[in-house]
């Protein structure tokens, strides 16, 4: 192919070929030379909530491979690249694009991110986790940009669903309802699905066969906690550019996608970053409760890692946050990784927020503690159910809840 032969004589980067034709760039895919030498990339996908770190999670601590991971969010504040605890979390595997959703504004960052994780020597793969409110058809195109296709190769599209949450959207279906289009859109590439939370819903069945009857030919996996075999997210090889092209909202020449659903959704973010004080969390509980009750309808996903006193887990681990809509869980992400220094606060809300951004800075702030941070914490500033399970850090859950 064209990468072949530019790389046989030793013309340097991809960067300045011209971009091919449809017809040519599907021939390109075909060649085996090719693709032996490309690093392979699992597009991990999912609405707000899923559990698209938890399975990246899982798979960063069981894998053998040298795995980086390019990690987007769209919230003021970014969390997810601290709640990894995975072999990427430390060193240049973790790169973050937080400055905005990856289909649509920052897709020339994810070309130099792409470039950047290749030059790491011995990487056996690439993870992409996309916000949860990203429409993954523009990301795939990246892929067959010269300057990515010559080096990286879309290896698989992983969608990950709520399985609870889905079963709502779907077997009680209301009119125009944004977020169940913006999954459909998520789903409409995939090549495997996990049904995450597999264990809080009894229409696993019926979900199976929405799925199957959107996304024909797609492997569809019951999960809970994210737990699912490497095996099934990386080395795959499963995405096909021939078939993808066939579908309504994939295009590579001239394309550009249509109004993104952000706008469609309304939702924004709310973010907070503390490292002067912990939170005490005899005042953080009751007044989540609080803003659940007031507002928990408004607020899609919320999550944090927090430095608190007074809470289930150590003093010197941190508290996970996570949440999504009422149902809250909490737990013990750790000892923190550079203690003191490291500690600090990160916590993001996001969802319909217009009118109510001050009460929940305003809240936090109230919210920690009245005593100087003895450990000497420093301020960090990032680019940037109702019942509650509290899980510690060896996996056993205790019987804290919210009543």
């Amino acid at each position: 192919c064209l990468f072949c032969e530019r790389v046989e004589a030793q013309a340097g980067e991809f960067g300045d070929m011209q971009p091919m034709s449809l017809s040519d760039t599907i021939a390109t895919e075909r060649c085996a030379d090719l693709r032996a030498r490309r690093i392979p990339v699992t597009l991990l996908t999912g609405f707000l909530g899923s559990g698209k770190t938890t399975v990246l999670n899982h798979l960063l601590q069981n894998t053998e491979l040298k795995v980086a991971v390019v990690e987007n969010e769209v919230g003021e504040v970014a969390v997810d690249d601290v709640l990894l605890t995975g072999k990427a979390q430390t060193g240049p595997e973790v790169l973050l694009l937080p400055s905005g959703c990856i289909c649509c504004k920052v897709r020339g960052d994810l070309v130099e991110a792409l470039q950047s994780v290749g030059t790491i020597e011995g990487l056996d793969a690439v993870v992409v986790e996309l916000s949860g409110m990203a429409d993954v058809a523009p990301v795939a195109q990246t892929f067959f940009s010269p300057e990515v296709q010559g080096a990286m190769q879309l290896d698989a599209i992983v969608c990950v669903c709520d399985a609870g949450r889905l079963a709502e959207l779907v077997l009680s279906p209301t009119e125009q309802n944004a977020e169940l289009e913006m999954v459909m859109t998520q789903l409409s590439l995939a090549d495997r699905v996990l049904l995450n939370k597999a264990d809080i819903t009894t229409e696993l069945e019926a979900l199976g066969e929405w799925v199957q009857s959107l996304r024909p030919g797609a492997k569809l996996i019951e999960c809970t906690k994210g737990v699912v075999p490497p095996s099934e997210l990386l080395g795959l090889d499963s995405f096909s550019l021939a078939r993808a092209v066939d579908h309504a909202d994939f295009g590579l020449l001239g394309s550009s996608h249509s109004p993104h659903q952000h706008t469609r959704l309304g939702y924004g973010s709310v973010g907070v970053v503390e490292g002067d004080r912990p939170i005490s969390w005899v005042r953080f509980m009751p007044w989540l409760e609080e803003v659940i009750k007031k507002w928990g309808d408004r607020l899609c996903r919320f999550k944090g890692v927090l430095w608190t006193v007074g809470s289930p887990v150590r003093e010197t681990h941190r508290m996970v946050l996570q949440g999504v809509f009422g149902h809250v869980e909490i737990s013990d992400g750790g000892a923190w990784a550079h203690a003191p220094q490291a500690k600090g606060s990160r916590l993001v809300f996001i969802g319909r927020v217009d009118g109510i951004e001050q009460d929940l800075r305003k809240g936090v702030q109230e919210c920690l503690s009245p005593l100087p941070a003895i450990m000497g914490g420093r301020r960090r500033r990032v680019v940037p159910q109702m019942s509650m399970g509290y899980q510690n850090s060896t996996g056993s859950t205790s019987n804290t809840k919210i009543k």
